[in-house]
């Protein structure tokens, strides 16, 4: 989502709309952040592991699965479409 807030903010910040978020008086962007924030917060909320470490994956499978997140057909669909960098990336900041 964060990767995606450049190119689709007021979605996100419907998103945090929809979760109830105080998000009169804010901008796209600063409601899409709460948004995110929220999302995270029922992740966590509900049990789901806060990191890939957590979920047992080492830095060196990062390469692959970069590699098989591109060729993922939701990928394709993707409102901001990334590069392998890109996808290793956002694998490294969820470690």
């Amino acid at each position: 989502m964060t990767y995606n807030l450049p190119v689709s903010a007021e979605e996100l910040s419907d998103i945090a709309r929809y979760l109830g978020c105080e998000v009169y008086g804010l901008g796209a962007q600063e409601a899409a952040i709460l948004g995110i924030k929220e999302v995270c917060r029922l992740l966590l909320a509900v049990g789901v592991p806060a990191s890939l470490t957590e979920q047992g994956v080492k830095a060196e499978d990062i390469p692959e699965m970069a590699i098989n997140a591109l060729k993922d057909t939701c990928a394709a669909t993707n409102p901001r479409q990334g590069t392998l960098a890109e996808v290793e990336q956002i694998f490294n900041n969820a470690l």
